[in-house]
C-alpha cells in the first residue's frame, strides 16, 4: 500500500491542507483495525434501524430507519478516510436499496402494514424490525466492500454490487432474526 497522503482543506484553519486517510495509506494491520470499527459501526446501526421499526406509526419508522443508514454511512465513511456529503449519501442509499426492484420496494411496504389495527401492527412490528437490520446490515456491508476496493461515494456504482447486496441482505436477515430473539444484545450504544 503506498503511504502517499491526499489533503483536503481543515475547516478550522485558512489556506492550510490536513491530512486524509485512504485506504492506499492504511498498513495491514490498520486496515484490519478500521474493518472491525466497520464491523461495529454496522452492527451498532442494525440496532438503532431494528428499533426504528418498531414505530408503530406507519412510514415513521421508514423515515428513521433511512436517518440510521444514512448515519452509519457517514460512520463508516470517517472510519475509511472517505470524504462524506449528506446528499450524496442519500442518493448512493437510494441507488443501492432503491435500485433492486420490485421485491425491495414491496418489502419496504411492510410499514404501511402497521395501519391496519390488530393484525396489521402485529405483523408490521414483527416483519419491519428485521427488514429494517437486514438492510442496514447489507448496506453497510456492501460500503465496506466498496470503501476497502479504493473507492469513495462519487465513484460508487450500484449495479456493480446487486448480487453481493442481495446475497448480505439474505445474512442480514438471519443476523437480525437472531438479534431480535437475544434481548441482551438490543440496546445499542451511541
Amino acid at each position: 500500500m503506498t503511504t502517499t497522503e491526499d489533503t483536503q482543506p481543515n475547516r478550522g484553519a485558512k489556506n492550510k491542507k490536513a491530512p486524509v486517510k485512504t485506504v492506499q495509506n492504511f498498513s495491514e494491520p490498520a486496515l484490519a483495525d478500521v474493518s472491525s470499527e466497520a464491523d461495529l459501526i454496522i452492527h451498532r446501526n442494525i440496532l438503532w434501524a431494528m428499533g426504528g421499526g418498531l414505530v408503530p406509526v406507519p412510514m415513521v419508522d421508514v423515515f428513521l430507519i433511512s436517518g440510521f443508514q444514512l448515519k452509519m454511512l457517514a460512520e463508516l465513511s470517517a472510519a475509511y478516510g472517505i470524504e462524506f456529503s449528506e446528499n450524496t449519501g442519500k442518493s448512493v442509499i437510494v441507488s443501492l436499496v432503491g435500485g433492486l426492484g420490485a421485491d425491495t420496494i414491496a418489502k419496504s411496504s411492510l410499514s404501511l402494514l402497521k395501519a391496519i389495527p390488530g393484525v396489521g401492527t402485529a405483523v408490521g412490528s414483527v416483519a419491519v424490525p428485521i427488514f429494517a437490520g437486514a438492510t442496514t446490515y447489507a448496506v453497510g456491508k456492501v460500503f465496506v466492500k466498496h470503501f476497502e476496493s479504493g473507492g469513495t461515494l462519487l465513484d460508487f456504482k450500484a449495479e456493480n454490487f446487486k448480487t453481493y447486496y442481495k446475497e448480505m441482505l439474505e445474512s442480514g436477515k438471519s443476523l437480525a432474526k437472531k438479534l431480535k430473539r437475544d434481548k441482551s444484545t438490543a440496546t445499542p450504544s451511541a
